[in-house]
């Protein structure tokens, strides 16, 4: 089954989106026949018109509209203590608490950039919308914390290659164009020993299955774990749909 023939298996009611956002469950740019939700689990992600075909433009105009919103979904934000604990434990437990540097694709307003680099690591954020972008730095500068936020499609980040430790997508892949080719930019920002963290899902709104990410991942990783993620603590309510983290090496 190719990749398109996977998405659209599974997405109800076809309309030509664009998403750019890696983040929880929520983030990015989609020029493909996909879901009118850009976000599977978000109720604060726009929505396109069923049958238009949403620019790259257009998507970063809907995510800047978003933008000031964005963080009161209680696992966009982490606001609430717990919830953030929980997210900085499991990070921790990952990627480890040894420096390294971490590209954040998709990051959206920059929740997860900053949690990292307080812990010590070199974060570089990428996200396609200005406003989240503007928040994201506004988050890093109130918190006292050095990140690097940057514009840029996620889909085919321009950053340098071979150059990062840690490549970390929120809720991301699953909105891409084309995952395999997108996974295929991502590991090419790795070091050879990189580690490349996934967090996605799947539910009635659209995503993409562990087992499917799973096999265009054998195709290109050494190593791989999968955790399935229902823990209300992740996600500040109760969850029925899947979600999950693949963690692999190059």
């Amino acid at each position: 089954m190719t990749v398109e023939q996977h998405l659209t298996s599974y997405l109800p009611s076809p309309s030509l989106v664009t998403v750019v956002i890696l983040d929880d469950s929520h983030k990015l740019a989609a020029r493909r026949q996909a879901v009118a939700a850009i976000s599977p689990h978000s109720t604060q992600a726009p929505r396109a018109t069923e049958g238009t075909r949403m620019t790259l433009d257009e998507t970063r105009q809907l995510w800047d509209q978003v933008a000031s919103t964005y963080d009161d979904e209680r696992d966009h934000g982490l606001l609430d203590p717990h919830i953030r604990r929980a997210w900085q434990e499991l990070l921790v437990e990952v990627i480890g608490s040894n420096p390294t540097r971490i590209a954040d694709l998709g990051s959206g307003t920059g929740t997860l950039a900053v949690l990292l680099a307080a812990l010590g690591h070199r974060v570089t954020g990428l996200d396609l919308s200005p406003a989240m972008v503007d928040r994201a730095r506004d988050k890093a500068t109130k918190g006292g914390i050095n990140v690097d936020f940057v514009l840029g499609d996620a889909s085919k980040p321009q950053l340098p290659p071979g150059q990062f430790d840690v490549v970390l997508a929120r809720h991301v892949l699953w909105a891409m164009p084309d995952p395999a080719d997108t996974l295929d930019h991502w590991i090419q920002l790795l070091t050879p020993n990189g580690h490349l963290v996934l967090i996605e899902g799947f539910n009635a709104g659209g995503g993409i299955h562990a087992t499917f990410l799973s096999e265009l991942l054998e195709q290109r990783v050494s190593t791989m774990t999968l955790t399935h993620m229902p823990e209300r603590i992740y996600w500040g309510r109760e969850i029925t749909d899947e979600r999950y983290l693949i963690s692999a090496h190059r």
